[in-house]
């Protein structure tokens, strides 16, 4: 069986703004709901985020496994601290 709180929530889920006043016997809650579309933006932009790291991390990846493979990782030791040290 459903609480009053529950049957007045369900029923205003489906409405674009809602904003409702349950009173219980020991307080007063207001509640608010906002279905308008932004939460599938929201989702869609974490996931664009998340992808485009993830191609940039292997990007990296490669790029530093091709500098090594180059001359060898030693080589490529050597002269990434020369060139961060100015020499």
């Amino acid at each position: 069986m459903k609480t009053k709180l529950e049957k007045v929530m369900n029923d205003h889920q489906s409405t674009a703004t809602t904003a409702t006043k349950v009173k219980t016997r020991k307080q007063t809650r207001f509640f608010a709901t906002v279905n308008n579309g932004n939460e599938f933006v929201s989702k869609y932009s974490v996931s664009l985020i998340g992808v485009v790291a993830v191609l940039i991390g292997l990007w990296s990846i490669s790029c530093l496994l091709g500098a090594a493979s180059g001359k060898g990782p030693l080589a490529l030791l050597t002269n990434w601290f020369s060139a961060v040290m100015g020499m």
